[in-house]
């Protein structure tokens, strides 16, 4: 059996006849990371890349802030029960304390607050790229975000798996990632370039999901200023993107392409 699929007998019904069919379903599964045994997440995933998934993660959140504040990985990571222990520096274990207060606050956003005011306090905690590098192939990353069913091989057996790629300024591709959640597709992808000690060379990111402020958290803090999808932004992940000085863009079918923020990146 592969790690991310099962596969079941369905009753099938179509007009005037009745059948069954295999169909093969995508895996949900538990992960757990920690840090320096604080708890920082416990998610259902697709099984695969727990490692990166756990790095990607520290590195999407904040937490890791270059290669030396990584020490190592405890704990075995199983697909019947994952639990990733990751070993940071002292100083990325008080980024990681940080974050575990503000979360477990009952309100992280003040009653009322608009899509403009969460952009405010979400971009506020990160730095914003200061430079309108890297200049990127409008025609290239079209071709990417177009053909990004085409590379999906868990997508393509279960129909059902988010991806995120992860690629250089000259879109040569760095990795990619699949997974029964959008997030955690993109934390491997992110988690896979770090551990491979390439997280310099990353600058464009294309998703399969629409682009939340989650997505637009991750990859700021990622260092990653370009991010192309299919599926059009949140209003919050715009304005983020635009206080942080990132560029949006959305591939469209018909060839065109629309930029949200950052236009000067797009060649």
């Amino acid at each position: 059996m592969e790690h991310f699929k099962r596969t079941f007998s369905i009753p099938r019904l179509d007009p005037g006849k009745s059948s069954r069919e295999d169909l093969d379903l995508i895996r949900e599964m538990p992960l757990t990371v920690s840090v320096n045994g604080l708890v920082l997440a416990a998610t259902m995933r697709t099984p695969g890349l727990e490692k990166a998934q756990a790095a990607g993660l520290c590195l999407g959140d904040g937490i890791l802030a270059s290669r030396e504040d990584l020490l190592g990985f405890q704990g075995d990571a199983s697909e019947k029960s994952a639990h990733v222990q990751v070993r940071v520096s002292r100083e990325a274990f008080q980024r990681a304390q940080n974050l575990a207060e503000e979360r477990g606050k009952d309100q992280p956003f003040p009653p009322g607050a608009t899509d403009e005011d969460i952009a405010d306090l979400l971009s506020s905690q990160i730095a914003p790229f200061t430079t309108d590098q890297p200049l990127v192939d409008r025609l290239k990353a079209h071709e990417h975000a177009q053909a990004i069913w085409s590379k999906q091989h868990i997508h393509h057996i279960t129909r059902s798996a988010h991806a995120s790629f992860v690629f250089d300024r000259s879109l040569n591709p760095l990795s990619m990632a699949e997974d029964v959640g959008r997030h955690n597709a993109l934390d491997k992808a992110l988690g896979a370039v770090f551990l491979d000690g390439k997280a310099a060379q990353a600058e464009v990111v294309i998703v399969s999901c629409r682009m939340n402020k989650d997505v637009v958290r991750k990859c700021a803090n990622a260092r990653i200023p370009v991010v192309f999808s299919i599926s059009r932004p949140t209003t919050t992940a715009v304005l983020m993107a635009r206080k942080l000085n990132m560029t949006l863009a959305l591939s469209t079918r018909d060839g065109g392409v629309y930029v949200f923020s950052g236009r000067e990146r797009i060649g």
